[in-house]
């Protein structure tokens, strides 16, 4: 009874020129965000095309797919149940010997079978490109299974609506209310303090996980309780509706079904938030996290904290509990917390947070901070909180310079705490006092001393450089004396005067000596470093030919710079007479060199900056300083060790269509499906005239 009822709603719905008009316009809709797609992907960076074309149109044609099934489903579903109560049929089909569940049933399934087909429109667009590129099928199979769950809850849905209401505009409301506030209860949740509950009802955090590629125990437990939920209410109200009886006890069984089955629901609900289980279908387990990650995480023998500082962004913090989150499948005992840097500044500054969405570490008392987050930036993060080398980091004290006790605004104190919270152990070094460089050290900073050094410092200096010690020279104009002999030992010349950059005007700089650097060359202390960084009073660096050091640049000026030499008055301007050379001017330069010790072959490693006020007190807060400021420390201590983690090429982040194929698909889809599909919403009611 069921195949027959649903055969005769089915032929009732492709005789309805409505539903041949929706998947006209779905086809429209979709064709044209398919071009834009395809046409905009090969002007994509090689980083972005490398999460997939098959992701991207997954994300972008299931997405508007869903929003048309949003608007058009309720209007389907009316016509089920509602509108044969309005025009007077229902009471014949009610008066066969049909079961209620046989009506639900039936109904359900022919709606079913035309979902099916609206659902397959977007998938079939993604394959039609499969000659021009490897399609990840899990992906699209796994989003196409996305979509027809979600298609089959809204109608679900709709249907219950339509069995409720006997006015076919009530029931379309009432639908559409409901739909509207399961897309909507996920904003709300943030602002009534119950984000985690709310977020649960919205159908499009569900479907996005299958358009990438996973299915989650819970959002299969979603879809089938927005499925079997309403069927069942709809079937049971049905059935009740035609043997109602006035009876206290009647009225009572006739509500007790909903609630237990509302109570049952809620049951289920909490044990799929407890039990998780996944399955990442695509090509190369892009959601799931590498083996050597995996592998990593056993090592933790404590509880990690993870505190985001993060704004009420819904999205910025629905990505990163996506990426702990898979951290968090591994070790439950990894802990996020968000805290809101716009309601809490203090809490943000006391961090020195100066990032929306940075991460902070915490391990066995040890600190580590994060300003991009991904998997490779977290599990490396993860590996230096697991330990850190037992050298000191010493500052040479004694001569004016900066130091990491000095609380002055050009001192290096805040840089120090930040030091500290990564783990560094730390300490000033007066060479009057000790005599000797320790042979724990791990790196030495000399941060531009005023006034000469003695000759047993020089010295002392000499000899650790010759044992292989780590280096940080800062260079600040007026030590250019003091440092002298240290740069010839490491022949290294400096250009005359201060640089100027004009750059800083975009930033609303007035002081145009402060050196703006937004670009950065491949190197191992640098790697994944995106942040722009300021140098007041910097000083170019020359460095003169070499046959001991290797040297490599890693801050650079733009070109709208120029080392100045004359007075920073008035209208300044570059003077080729003046020895004044245009950007782009090298501001910070690594040194290395492979040294034969007793352990074996080991890098010597020294960084020379032009200047040291980017670490001082009073601008170390300003943009990327202090991290750049911890990734050098990081390098020169030797702490730069890296998890590797493969990157599997994706075979759809290339797409290589002919100009013909272009034409046919672009034709084909946006011109011929979408006429061919009106057309015969035009010709059936003009056939049915006819007959």
């Amino acid at each position: 009874m069921i195949i027959t009822i649903a055969r005769h709603e089915l032929r009732r719905l492709l005789i309805s020129p409505i539903s041949w008009f929706i998947l006209a316009t779905l086809q429209l809709l979709l064709s044209w965000q398919f071009l834009v797609t395809l046409d905009q992907f090969n002007g994509l960076t090689s980083g972005q095309q490398q999460l997939g074309i098959t992701s991207l149109l997954s994300l972008r044609l299931f997405g508007v797919a869903s929003i048309v099934s949003l608007f058009t489903i309720p209007l389907l579903t009316t016509r089920l149940l509602s509108e044969e109560y309005h025009n007077g049929s229902f009471t014949l089909l009610r008066s066969a010997p049909i079961s209620a569940n046989a009506i639900i049933g039936g109904k359900y399934l022919a709606l079913l079978v035309y979902l099916v087909v609206l659902s397959l429109i977007p998938a079939l667009l993604i394959t039609s490109i499969g000659i021009g590129t490897g399609l990840d099928w899990g992906l699209l199979s796994t989003a196409l299974l996305g979509m027809l769950l979600l298609n089959a809850s809204f109608a679900a849905i709709g249907l219950l609506f339509s069995t409720l209401c006997q006015q076919p505009s009530m029931a379309t409301i009432s639908s559409y209310g409901l739909l509207l506030l399961l897309s909507l209860t996920g904003y709300a949740g943030g602002a009534l303090g119950w984000p985690a509950l709310l977020e649960w009802f919205t159908w499009s955090d569900h479907l996005m996980q299958f358009q990438l590629g996973q299915i989650r125990s819970i959002d299969l437990i979603y879809f089938l309780l927005m499925i079997g939920l309403p069927l069942l209410l709809a079937s049971h109200h049905l059935a009740a509706a035609g043997n109602w009886q006035r009876s206290l006890q009647s009225r009572f069984n006739h509500l007790l079904f909903p609630l237990l089955l509302v109570l049952s629901a809620a049951l289920i609900i909490g044990l799929s938030s407890q039990y998780r289980v996944q399955w990442d279908n695509t090509a190369t387990a892009g959601n799931s996290l590498s083996p050597q990650s995996i592998q990593l995480l056993t090592q933790l023998k404590s509880p990690l904290t993870i505190t985001s500082f993060a704004p009420e962004n819904q999205a910025l913090r629905k990505q990163i509990s996506s990426v702990i989150g898979r951290y968090q499948q591994h070790r439950t005992d990894i802990k996020l917390q968000f805290i809101n840097p716009e309601t809490e500044p203090s809490k943000a500054r006391e961090q020195g947070i100066t990032l929306a969405g940075e991460l902070r570490l915490e391990y066995e008392g040890r600190l580590e901070q994060l300003q991009q987050l991904n998997e490779r930036t977290l599990s490396n993060a993860i590996l230096r909180l697991l330990g850190r080398p037992e050298a000191w980091i010493l500052s040479l004290d004694g001569h004016g310079e900066r130091t990491l006790k000095g609380k002055a605004n050009f001192d290096l104190s805040e840089f120090n705490r930040a030091l500290q919270a990564n783990g560094h152990k730390s300490h000033n070094l007066n060479l009057t006092t000790t005599g000797f460089i320790p042979d724990n050290t791990g790196v030495l900073i000399i941060a531009g001393p005023r006034t000469t050094l003695t000759t047993e410092e020089l010295k002392q200096i000499d000899d650790y450089l010759t044992r292989g010690g780590n280096l940080l020279l800062l260079v600040d104009s007026g030590s250019e004396t003091a440092l002298e002999p240290i740069l010839n030992r490491l022949q290294m010349g400096l250009l005359p005067g201060i640089i100027v950059d004009t750059n800083g005007r975009r930033l609303g700089l007035e002081n145009p000596a402060i050196a703006v650097i937004t670009h950065y060359p491949e190197h191992a202390a640098l790697d994944g470093f995106r942040l722009l960084t300021l140098f007041p009073q910097a000083k170019a660096l020359e460095p003169l030919a070499s046959n001991i050091w290797q040297h490599q640049a890693l801050l650079i000026t733009q070109h709208e710079s120029w080392n100045e030499t004359g007075q920073l008055q008035g209208e300044i301007s570059h003077d080729a007479k003046a020895d004044e050379q245009l950007g782009p001017l090298t501001l910070g330069l690594a040194l290395s060199r492979e040294r034969q010790t007793a352990q074996g072959p080991l890098q010597q490693r020294i960084i020379i900056i032009g200047g040291g006020d980017f670490l001082s007190n009073a601008f170390l807060a300003n943009a990327g300083n202090q991290e750049l400021g911890l990734r050098l420390i990081r390098w020169l201590s030797a702490d730069d060790r890296q998890l590797v983690i493969p990157t599997l090429k994706r075979a759809d982040s290339e797409l290589h269509l002919s100009q013909t194929a272009k034409g046919v698909i672009s034709f084909g889809t946006l011109i011929i499906l979408p006429l061919l599909l009106l057309g015969l919403a035009l010709f059936i009611p003009w056939r049915r005239r006819r007959c």
